[in-house]
């Protein structure tokens, strides 16, 4: 009997066995996990109950292992669009839109009764919203990777401090252009504006045409950017000539035995001696992006990108040298021209670049403009302004998230 008994333990613990295995397998447990509506059990223990449509994820709840539960709607198997995600151990719940399996924006609500109400990036806190603490204590304003930033977009940096350059009219007729000194007075009324957060005048040199000479634009250099401290930011734009190594200022002549120009070595000092903690410069000029070294020629073997990303990271060392916060952004490419663009009076890379910072660049609406939704915008705007053969160049040393604006 004893042996009877023992069989019969050693067969029902075999098919408890084989039952506990399968159930750990990942597999379609109820419905049409196809195209309908089913409940499918994965491996990790996670479980999904609702609509699918070519055995993905469309619409319903989904369950997780350490009892988590997300219901909302998916795309490509992830969280996106409006959905509610419960978080089993906090306590903690998030209501609101997701994309690609990130919050975007809505209403996390804290187990302690705090409530934050905004957008997010990377699922932190990230652009315009409003925390209320437990205790009453209410945070409005602009966030950034879950920090704090303020309530005024000044609060972005403390001050900024900038030289403005355009030449339109050069002491050589021949290199008269048309309307490059308008850049530099759209860039002027844009830092002085509340988009441009309201930049004192003090702060900022501009300098056009006959006073846009070598020896003033050096002298505006080390004036405004010696007063920056570490928390500030400076900002360099030229809107003119450009050519190998250097910017043409007003007093530019070849022919003249006194001609002068603006080298690149000399923006780097002026740069480099700077406090400044964010460094910005903007030239918008023919053959700014590689700045036409004799290392620039192309060569059969060598592909385009593979080319520009060479030229950049030389140019890059050899302008600025490495140092984090240093952000170049040119008109465009080796051996592209920047095209002025009379009809909406000012070039087509400062049109586009003021557009951008006023809040046409920010495409995900939190209020926030990143240096990547810039770039985006620019590029993109300007195949719509010139005959698609003005590519803009960015590069440097920062990341692609740091804020350039708030509005």
């Amino acid at each position: 009997m004893n042996n009877y008994f023992q069989r019969i333990f050693l067969i029902t613990s075999l098919i408890l066995t084989s039952l506990s295995s399968l159930s750990l397998q990942a597999q379609c447990i109820f419905g049409d996990c196809q195209n309908g509506f089913g409940t499918y059990r994965y491996e990790s223990g996670n479980q999904f109950t609702g609509n699918w449509e070519n055995a993905q994820r469309k619409k319903g709840v989904f369950r997780y292992a350490n009892g988590d539960r997300y219901e909302g709607t998916f795309q490509n198997n992830k969280r996106h669009g409006k959905g509610v995600f419960q978080y089993a151990k906090s306590g903690n719940r998030f209501e609101g839109t997701y994309h690609q399996g990130k919050k975007q924006q809505g209403t996390f609500y804290y187990a302690d009764g705090s409530q934050y109400n905004g957008h997010f990036l990377e699922d932190k806190k990230e652009g315009w919203g409003r925390l209320q603490t437990k205790k009453g204590v209410v945070y409005e304003g602009y966030w950034f990777a879950d920090a704090f930033l303020g309530a005024n977009s000044n609060d972005l940096h403390e001050d900024t401090y900038a030289v403005l350059v355009g030449v339109a009219d050069y002491q050589n007729p021949k290199f008269s252009l048309q309307i490059s000194d308008k850049d530099a007075i759209a860039f002027y009324h844009f830092l002085k504006s509340e988009a441009g957060g309201y930049v004192p005048e003090s702060h900022i040199q501009l300098l056009t045409n006959e006073q846009a000479t070598e020896a003033n634009i050096l002298a505006a250099l080390e004036q405004q950017f010696s007063k920056a401290s570490p928390k500030d930011k400076i900002l360099f734009f030229f809107s003119g000539h450009g050519d190998s190594g250097y910017f043409l200022p007003y007093d530019f002549n070849p022919y003249a035995s006194n001609s002068h120009t603006l080298k690149h070595q000399d923006i780097k000092k002026a740069f480099k001696k700077s406090a400044a903690k964010t460094k910005f410069c903007l030239a918008d000029a023919c053959y700014s992006g590689s700045m036409r070294t004799k290392h620039a020629a192309t060569n059969n073997t060598t592909s385009t990108k593979a080319l520009e990303k060479e030229l950049n990271t030389k140019l890059y060392k050899q302008f600025f040298e490495i140092n984090e916060g240093v952000v170049a952004f040119m008109s465009s490419k080796a051996q592209e021209p920047s095209y002025e663009n009379h009809q909406i009076g000012i070039s087509a890379f400062t049109h586009a670049l003021l557009e951008g910072m006023k809040g046409q660049g920010d495409n995900d609406k939190n209020r926030i403009l990143t240096i990547e939704e810039l770039y985006v915008y620019v590029r993109k705007r300007i195949k719509q302004l010139t005959p698609e053969v003005q590519s803009p160049v960015l590069f440097g040393k920062f990341s692609m998230k740091m804020p350039v604006a708030l509005f």
